[in-house]
């Protein structure tokens, strides 16, 4: 929904001046939160307070932008950014139509097409395939566990320490993993 807002003081929309100031405001202080609860130092009560002010502040800047984005707002908008922190926040820019996919969206993208073009890959002969697949793995330049695997593995075929046949088993198991994963 398109929303315009109005002010006496200011001609025009001040919508979109509205949503990027609350959303700036919840982007530094959802990264203050993530970075107070890796925090191991702070005093129980500390840490005990500081949750339940922030709280109301995810709440009432969740409200604003709901409102000046024209999404609906839902407590389990603010509960979301308490839970997951910025991973939270950007489930909640999406749903409000400020964002078109998460870092994991984007992430689980990246792998599913990686993964698709190296099954293709294995089928062709081992001098073709491996070259291909390592240009693929530092294009897409995924940080990856398995991928990094899998990165070993064609080095491995190219130092001629590991025959074709056995990278593409193992690495056709690598990559069953990281169909499960995504």
């Amino acid at each position: 929904m398109r929303v315009q807002i109005l002010s006496s003081q200011h001609p025009g929309d001040m919508s979109g001046w509205l949503k990027e100031k609350s959303q700036s405001l919840l982007e530094k202080v959802t990264l203050l939160y993530d970075d107070l609860r890796k925090r191991d130092d702070l005093p129980e009560g500390l840490m005990n307070d500081l949750e339940s002010y922030l709280y109301l502040v995810f709440e009432n800047s969740t409200k604003i932008l709901s409102f000046a984005s024209g999404a609906e707002w839902q407590a389990r908008d603010r509960d979301t950014i308490i839970e997951q922190g910025t991973s939270g926040l950007e489930e909640v820019l999406v749903k409000y139509g400020l964002l078109d996919e998460t870092s994991e969206d984007k992430r689980t993208r990246k792998i599913q097409a990686f993964v698709k073009k190296f099954k293709v890959l294995v089928h062709e002969p081992g001098h073709i395939a491996r070259t291909r697949i390592h240009e693929m793995l530092v294009k897409e330049g995924f940080e990856d566990p398995t991928t990094n695997e899998i990165s070993g593995l064609i080095e491995k075929v190219t130092m001629g320490e590991l025959p074709w046949e056995e990278f593409v088993n193992l690495a056709t198991d690598l990559i069953r993993r990281m169909e499960a994963n995504t």
